[in-house]
């Protein structure tokens, strides 16, 4: 007896709700179920956090490209590069000798000679990209062994960078020529997402500079995980707040309106664009350290949720359920030829409700595409009939309404997923006979016929989803 039948409980719980156990478990569920579809209004972002502001070139972009791009960008690019190239050198000079074991923090000696010299050659590079004025709000209290910042753009890490932090960064930085001195000099923390190993390895480094904070620099954790357009605060991941250490919240702001500098999609000509913005103008504001309670401490994910909110007042943004998982779905909603918002669903609901999986969601967006024949992201019902077969007369339409929670006529992907992920819930091997029973059962006498029969087993060979 399976005691998890997805394709089968679907129809059970989106067809036939008028079961007593069956409505029971629908009518408990059902508040989590609308509020999954149709969140909050807090919840609910204009043109997403993941899109870009400043997509396209206006009058004043074009003539900057046309006219700055072939003579302030180089001029600009030379002398990054220059700056870069030294910079390192110095790095490299200073680690002559030194023990290359990560685990244990450079001589505070080496660190006095490294640090102001890549602190001030950010703020150069900073300047020489037009970055003339910082402002900055507070103070960095290098005591604390975490700084938690929001992540917009590209230029983030220069900027808090600034102030002598280390950072947290993708293994593939390690392999662009002379960046592993400044690795090894300011002492960053590697990871590669995709090796377990790595992560093990990434988590214990955090770990130890926990428990020693003074022996290291501060490290910069972006926890949202990837950049967004600054509209709001997206959901954080867990690893700074794990080890249940006071943390530095802090935000970084960029103030444009012919261009923004957020590295997100649906940006044109992001690279040259910013190298030939005349000025540009961004706020640093660091927030008051956030030592957890014994609650938070016992709790990563409340912990992060407070330290989030609190970031979000400071911006005046607001917190969003949205994660890296919608980034993930974006680029496959892409790969399927679909819009790329028809990814974002808020992913950061599905993980806390249902648990889901990104590779689980990535199956139903696939299967959600091959539904989707005119691959606009959203289905139709006839779309739905069609899939059903011969079947869909009988069953499409009710299958649709149950589908279609906002009653706009069209399933996009998040109610798509939201009822599968809902009607795909495991249940007792009981409550699935009962279910199976009652799906099969049509004209509800408590007999199941052979045509009865029949068709529920043509549903399942049918495999919709």
């Amino acid at each position: 007896t399976h005691t998890h039948t997805p394709s089968l409980s679907l129809y059970v719980c989106l067809l036939c709700p008028v079961h007593a156990r069956v409505c029971v478990h629908t009518q408990t569920h059902i508040d989590t179920l609308r509020c999954v579809v149709r969140p909050p209004s807090l919840f609910v972002l204009g043109p997403g956090s993941f899109q870009h502001r400043t997509p396209e070139l206006s009058v004043t972009e074009w003539i900057k490209v046309l006219v700055l791009g072939p003579t302030l960008a180089p001029l600009r690019l030379v002398l990054m590069v220059v700056m870069f190239i030294l910079v390192c050198l110095w790095v490299g000079l200073c680690l002559i000798g030194a023990p290359r074991d990560s685990s244990k923090p450079l001589a505070t000696w080496r660190c006095n000679l490294i640090n102001p010299v890549v602190a001030m050659a950010c703020r150069a590079l900073l300047f020489v990209l037009g970055f003339y004025y910082i402002k900055v709000n507070g103070t960095l209290d290098k005591s604390v062994a975490f700084l938690t910042p929001n992540h917009t753009s590209y230029m983030d890490p220069l900027i808090f960078t600034w102030f002598a932090v280390s950072h947290v960064a993708k293994a593939g930085v390690s392999k662009i020529p002379l960046v592993n001195f400044i690795i090894r000099g300011m002492q960053v923390v590697l990871v590669d997402r995709t090796d377990k190993k790595s992560c093990d390895e990434t988590k214990a480094a955090i770990n130890r500079r926990a428990e020693n904070p003074t022996d290291w620099p501060t490290v910069c954790i972006y926890p949202e995980g990837t950049t967004t357009n600054g509209s709001a605060i997206i959901q954080f991941k867990r690893g700074a707040f794990a080890p249940g250490v006071p943390v530095q919240p802090a935000t970084v702001s960029y103030s444009a309106t012919q261009f923004h500098p957020s590295f997100v999609y649906g940006g044109r000509l992001t690279i040259l664009r910013l190298f030939c913005q005349v000025a540009q103008y961004a706020e640093v504001t660091f927030l008051p350290v956030h030592v957890p309670t014994a609650e938070e401490k016992a709790s990563p994910t409340l912990f992060a949720n407070n330290v989030r909110e609190e970031m979000a007042a400071s911006l005046g943004v607001c917190a969003t359920s949205h994660a890296l998982g919608d980034v993930l779905l974006e680029m496959a909603a892409m790969e399927q030829n679909l819009p790329f918002d028809a990814g974002v669903v808020n992913f950061g609901q599905f993980q806390d409700l249902f648990e889901l999986s990104v590779d689980d969601a990535k199956r139903y967006l696939r299967r959600f595409a091959e539904l989707d024949r005119d691959r606009d992201g959203l289905l139709t019902l006839s779309e739905l009939e069609s899939a059903l077969g011969d079947l869909g007369p009988l069953y499409g339409r009710a299958l649709f309404t149950k589908f279609d929670q906002d009653e706009d006529g069209v399933i996009d992907f998040r109610e798509f997923l939201t009822a599968l992920e809902y009607a795909t819930a495991k249940v007792s091997a009981e409550e699935t006979i009962e279910m199976a029973f009652n799906f099969i059962d049509k004209d509800h006498d408590d007999e199941i016929t052979e045509p009865q029969t029949l068709a529920a087993v043509q549903v399942k060979r049918n495999r919709v989803f």
